[in-house]
């Protein structure tokens, strides 16, 4: 959709006289427009690099992910690292490889994100890794995709599975982000199978087009660094648009024809919101909103409330909420009022009690997958 969406831009520039400013470390290519950066910036930066990348050839299965770490990063124990996966159920795996790896009695800590973490369980981890990092402590995180942009994180080395060129460059701006090291960083990226499906773990998530040119273009220069990649993000980008099937957005917008327009996210798995209760603001908030009289008057009051409840929700696929219920039966806590996880009265969302923290989701690694469960992906 870049070509019709880059036309939208170029009609609302030239008639509306409006101004998109487009700020990025992997520019796509979308839509032309003047380079703002200093002459000289974007096509060779003028200081040293920060990191050196290396791509492994070939499909590894994720059981071999702590040998591809003792084998391929030099410094695996001896600074701060970074192991960035595809899915939240692979990461997971790798988080518990990585303390077998490094120790269970390491007293250097193992940190975990993903997307089955609250947003103010996030933050809290990232508020720890900051700390750490000011304190000078070493410290190792794992992590699913969101750490790749907007999180000023540093890392001595990185790991990244296989992913889009564009994002495994963005997970390596977390490599000696700060110059913090006399020398270059390592970054590894490898591509990770389940070997339960056969299948690797980017192809839950990314589309083959994405990932064949990125294995092509990784392919021709396995290693490479900071310097080279402005040249070969352009070729990706390229790649990209030489790949796409035709979308013809811009003829349906100017006929008019706008009930035709495709979803910009096709949803892949049905999944339904649950609310973790960390903390006792949660029912406070719940409670004020269902109180609430519906009306004008009251709309900025419930959108600053559903702001704040955003906080400690998170999207889980409906099958593991329906195995928990099953599992959990009729377990109340202790007020003998609710359930320790429950539908929310009209609604299609679900809470989980402060007393299901170590059941169905823990305040290490976020959301617990059921026994057996080996529903759909998510990211």
């Amino acid at each position: 959709m870049w070509k019709g969406f880059g036309k939208v831009l170029g009609f609302l520039s030239k008639k509306f006289n409006t101004t998109f400013l487009l700020m990025t470390a992997t520019k796509p290519h979308i839509v032309e427009g003047k380079e703002l950066a200093p002459a000289g910036v974007v096509a060779k930066r003028p200081y040293k690099t920060r990191q050196e990348c290396r791509f492994l050839d070939g499909v590894h299965d994720i059981d071999s992910l702590p040998d591809l770490l003792e084998e391929n990063i030099s410094r695996l124990r001896e600074s701060s690292g970074l192991v960035v996966l595809n899915t939240k159920r692979s990461a997971l795996k790798a988080y518990d490889m990585l303390k077998g790896i490094l120790g269970q009695n390491d007293p250097d800590p193992i940190l975990f994100l993903s997307g089955w973490m609250t947003p103010k369980h996030r933050k809290e981890v990232l508020g720890k890794l900051i700390g750490l990092e000011k304190e000078g402590v070493k410290r190792y995180l794992v992590s699913t995709q969101v750490v790749e942009a907007g999180v000023d994180l540093d890392f001595q080395w990185v790991f990244r599975d296989l992913g889009p060129l564009d994002s495994i460059i963005q997970v390596a701006g977390r490599c000696n982000r700060h110059f913090s090291m006399g020398e270059p960083g390592e970054v590894v990226i490898a591509e990770l199978m389940d070997p339960e499906k056969g299948k690797s773990f980017s192809r839950y998530v990314y589309d083959d087009v994405l990932l064949l040119a990125s294995r092509e273009i990784l392919g021709k220069r396995p290693l490479f660094d900071e310097q080279d990649t402005v040249e070969m993000v352009d070729e990706y980008f390229s790649r990209i648009l030489d790949g796409l099937k035709p979308e013809h957005i811009w003829e349906d917008i100017e006929r008019g024809s706008w009930d035709t327009l495709p979803k910009l996210i096709e949803k892949r798995t049905k999944g339904v919101s649950l609310y973790v209760e960390l903390d006792e603001n949660l029912r406070n908030l719940l409670d004020e909103l269902s109180n609430m009289t519906r009306g004008f008057e009251n709309l900025d009051k419930a959108r600053n409330i559903a702001r704040k409840l955003q906080m400690y929700k998170i999207e889980v696929p409906a099958k593991s909420i329906e195995k928990w219920e099953q599992k959990l039966g009729s377990n109340f806590i202790i007020d003998g009022a609710h359930p320790v996880l429950c539908k929310l009265p009209g609604r299609d969302e679900w809470f989980l009690s402060k007393e299901g923290i170590g059941t169905v989701y823990s305040m290490e690694t976020g959301f617990i997958p059921p026994d057996g469960d080996s529903g759909d992906e998510f990211l």
